[in-house]
């Protein structure tokens, strides 16, 4: 019970800032909303789209699809809730989402706010790196899915 005690601790303390870009890419760390499973949002102009509820369902979906039980995989690999923040068109071209791994940051373009594929395969990035993948497999290309979320709910 004390090394998993131990192991949660240094994984706080790493989360915590330990290495970490002081100002997350010029975003900050400050959100508007946080879900019941962590999931943080920053909203763009004050709109309020999507819903905490269903991008934290979003998430909760693709770490279940993962094999990861709530944010807990079997194994004991804590894969935490990432912070999201909702960007205007343009700020990530030429994509429409993308992920900062040192912070566990996820910006999608407004206009994509109703795109569950989307933001699932920023997650899909997300989990894949925190359960420490290789980078050629956390790393799939944009509209690939990987193996690993080959699930009943993403056809």
């Amino acid at each position: 019970m004390n090394n998993t005690k131990n192991l949660v601790l240094a994984v706080l303390l790493l989360l915590a800032g330990c290495g970490q870009d002081d100002d997350n890419h010029g975003y900050g760390f400050d959100s508007d909303v946080t879900a019941s499973n962590g999931v943080r949002i920053r909203y763009h102009d004050g709109i309020e789209v999507p819903s905490v509820d269903l991008v934290a369902q979003w998430f909760t979906e693709a770490v279940e699809c993962a094999d990861l039980v709530g944010p807990q995989e079997r194994a004991g690999i804590f894969v935490p809730p990432p912070l999201v923040i909702m960007v205007t068109m343009g700020t990530v071209d030429p994509y429409d989402g993308l992920i900062y791994y040192d912070t566990g940051t996820v910006l999608i373009e407004r206009q994509w706010s109703h795109d569950r594929g989307l933001f699932v395969h920023e997650f899909e990035h997300w989990i894949l790196y925190s359960r420490g993948a290789t980078f050629a497999e956390y790393q799939h290309t944009e509209g690939e899915t990987a193996p690993e979320f080959q699930c009943r709910w993403m056809s």
